[in-house]
Order: structure tokens, then sequence, then C-alpha cells
């Protein structure tokens, strides 16, 4: 788990920082604006990071295998049991 956690802990950090050079940048270069509080702004980049890494890890240990587990059924089985058909599809006259 810890290897997990640490996986897309890196892997989100890989996804903010260009979004925050884009947002920096823009500030900078565009607006030609200094960038006000620039600590919180950085810790607040910090806590995204943090918070969409337990995200997507509590999606990844939680979420995810609902839909592998709903992936799995045999769905051709199924269709040959018959059960593609909907209630008022059915002969029940």
């Amino acid at each position: 788990m810890i290897e997990l956690m640490l996986d897309v802990f890196l892997s989100t950090i890989r996804d903010v920082i260009p979004i925050a050079v884009i947002l920096f940048g823009f500030q900078v270069a565009v607006l030609r604006r200094p960038i006000a509080n620039l600590k919180q702004v950085l810790m607040g980049f910090v806590l995204v990071i943090i918070g969409l890494s337990f995200f997507l890890v509590g999606l990844e240990l939680a979420l995810f295998p609902l839909g592998d587990d709903g992936g799995a059924i045999d769905y051709a089985e199924l269709f040959a049991a018959g059960a593609h058909h909907r209630f008022w599809e059915l002969d029940v006259v």
C-alpha cells in the first residue's frame, strides 16, 4: 500500500507541476504582476497534491475493484440464459 501511495503521489506531482508553472508564468509574464502571498499559494499547491493523492488512492482501493468485479460478469452466459429479456417482452399472458 505504501508503494501505491508513493506511486500515486509522484504521479500527482507530475500532473500538477505543469499547471502551477503555467499559472505562475501567466501571472508573471502576461499580467506582469507579482504573485501575492507566494508562501500561501505554494502551500495551497502542496495541499492540492496531498489531497488529490489521497483521493486517487481511495479510488484505487475502493471503487476500481468494484468496477473490475462488475466487468468480470460473463454477459455472454447471461444473454444465452435469457437475461436479455425485459419484463415487457416476456410472454406473460
